[in-house]
């Protein structure tokens, strides 16, 4: 809760983030020195230097990163077409090197779920955004939709197992048990269920992996933030300001408690962290069922810490580090299946929906060239107070329970 209660870090949150934080900054400069053919050390000398660096090169930035190594030659762009041509062995009408839109090339690898998939296959879920209650579109995780579309798929015939793609700092946990139960009927109707982390599996998205048969995590993921807190926002001291005030009688002592204009009422607070204390105690007893571990193991890895992929897998929380065609293959392993097919599932879209999907991926988005540039500047300007009504808006939990790892979305 300190991104909602506080102005500053906790010295326990900068010693958790830091300590995630640096894991995935060593991933990153051990990756990019080996394919750089750097030294060790010459990324952090590049960064922690880079004012004394970029002075030497009289402020010319490409000329500093060609002198560190990091590019191999500077060019014109039409230099760099011409380059493309001669790569591409091939130039259109313009001059112009051929090129693939990669909307069109994802519709090629991926072809439209209207032609089907037959035969046996593992079935992969993509559970991506903030979980909210009930249907939800794209770009979030509906509890209902979602667990529809694993119902759906665990009937189809030729689906022999499942991979679950969770990108999620979780959300609603209302909606994360709706998913975990459909993960479960999946399982004991005799598919598999196999989860891959991507960036962020935290919270409500480790919640609903909890109980697959495996959970995999790419090197970089970041994971456990098992922990729940309640929310309610309220907004009478605003409304002070302006001099607005709420009174009045109710018939009861609950009456009017759960009103935006007033402050909590204390027996509501009271029954929130009983709901609290409930959920989390729930969220344990289902990880260590998972993950094989007493609740005393799990509770010293829990508190709403968020863990490292490697940290994770040295203790126990994830079963494997690999990417998405690796789980696809540990999927169709416990299936036992040697030759099989990948059908990535979706919720079914209207004809219109589909249309609009296709004229949308070969236009692209339109509003960010149509920008002026002092309207852009605005959005700049207001984008801290977005982010806030945007965290508001997904405080949709029926019960106001949550299992969210809100510093996760920094980097979903």
């Amino acid at each position: 809760m300190e991104p909602f209660m506080r102005d500053d870090m906790s010295p326990g949150e900068k010693e958790i983030t830091g300590r995630w934080l640096q894991v995935l900054w060593d991933q990153y400069v051990s990756i990019v020195e080996a394919r750089r053919e750097l030294a060790p050390g010459a990324v952090n000398d590049y960064s922690n230097r880079f004012a004394d660096k970029l002075q030497a090169q009289g402020g010319n930035t490409a000329k500093t990163a060609l002198e560190a190594g990091l590019v191999d030659r500077l060019m014109s762009r039409r230099d760099a077409n011409d380059y493309l041509v001669e790569t591409v062995g091939a130039s259109n009408d313009d001059g112009l090197y051929e090129a693939m839109l990669f909307e069109r090339y994802v519709a090629r690898k991926r072809p439209s779920s209207l032609t089907g998939v037959e035969g046996d296959r593992v079935a992969v879920i993509t559970a991506r955004g903030d979980m909210l209650p009930g249907e939800q579109p794209p770009g979030t995780i509906g509890g209902d939709s979602l667990a529809k579309l694993i119902r759906t798929t665990a009937e189809e015939d030729g689906v022999r197992a499942i991979v679950l793609r969770v990108t999620s700092g979780g959300g609603s946990m209302f909606a994360a048990e709706v998913i975990r139960q459909q993960i479960l009927h999946a399982r004991a109707s005799g598919i598999p269920v196999v989860v891959s982390m991507g960036s962020v599996a935290a919270s409500g998205g480790y919640y609903i992996a909890a109980e697959a048969d495996e959970i995999w995590a790419s090197p970089s993921t970041i994971t456990g933030s098992i922990g729940v807190f309640a929310a309610f926002p309220t907004f009478e001291r605003l409304l002070e300001r302006a001099g607005v005030f709420t009174d009045g009688v109710g018939t009861t002592e609950l009456a009017g408690a759960l009103r935006v204009d007033r402050p909590l009422n204390p027996q509501v607070v009271a029954a929130l962290n009983s709901g609290v204390s409930h959920a989390y105690a729930s969220f344990l007893q289902i990880v260590a069922e998972g993950r094989d571990m007493s609740l005393e193991e799990l509770d010293q890895l829990a508190q709403g810490r968020v863990w490292s992929a490697p940290d994770a897998l040295e203790n126990g929380l994830v079963d494997a580090l690999g990417s998405l065609d690796e789980a696809i293959a540990a999927a169709a392993a416990r299936a036992g299946m040697e030759q099989y097919e990948v059908e990535y599932a979706e919720i079914p879209r209207s004809p219109r929906e589909m249309l609009l999907q296709r004229l949308a991926d070969r236009a692209g988005s339109l509003s960010a060239w149509t920008r002026s540039g002092a309207s852009a500047s605005l959005l700049q300007l207001l984008r801290p107070a977005r982010e806030a009504a945007r965290e508001l808006s997904l405080l949709q939990d029926p019960g106001h329970l949550y299992t969210r790892c809100i510093a996760c979305g920094l980097i979903q």
